[in-house]
């Protein structure tokens, strides 16, 4: 709400409060990984205030988690999972089918590893992990 009162975009709203619940979740000695998620949540929540499309919501997770992530210590390849599993889960809060969350996730893994100049092995891998954990949360067999 700050940034958007003080004019920010509506996708600097959602990187700011994605930051803000990292660092929220810092001081309340969470995980990295919980961390990461809260990270990604918030920002998601906030690109949906901020009126940002579905995909633009779910790409305002991953990155927060990616970025929330690294500042907490994890590896790229952690960053890449972090950034795959807020993409899952903000496609299974928007309603999504489970072969879009894992389809979303494995994109959000694999962009990130590939941003993050991992080999391309270990993109595929990476977007592979990520789609086939957002595909198991989501019921698939």
């Amino acid at each position: 709400r700050a940034a958007s009162a003080a004019g920010e975009s509506p996708a600097q709203q959602a990187t700011l409060a994605g930051a803000a619940a990292a660092v929220a979740g810092a001081d309340n000695n969470m995980t990295a990984v919980q961390q990461a998620a809260a990270a990604g949540q918030a920002a998601a929540l906030a690109a949906t205030v901020a009126g940002l499309s579905v995909q633009q919501q779910i790409d305002s997770a991953s990155a927060a988690a990616s970025t929330a992530g690294a500042v907490a210590g994890m590896t790229p390849s952690e960053q890449a999972a972090a950034a795959g599993a807020a993409a899952g889960h903000a496609a299974a809060g928007r309603g999504m089918t489970a072969d879009q969350q894992a389809a979303q996730a494995g994109i959000a893994a694999g962009s990130t590893a590939a941003s993050l100049n991992l080999t391309a092995s270990e993109q595929a891998s990476s977007a592979g992990a990520a789609a086939a954990a957002a595909g198991s949360i989501a019921g698939m067999t």
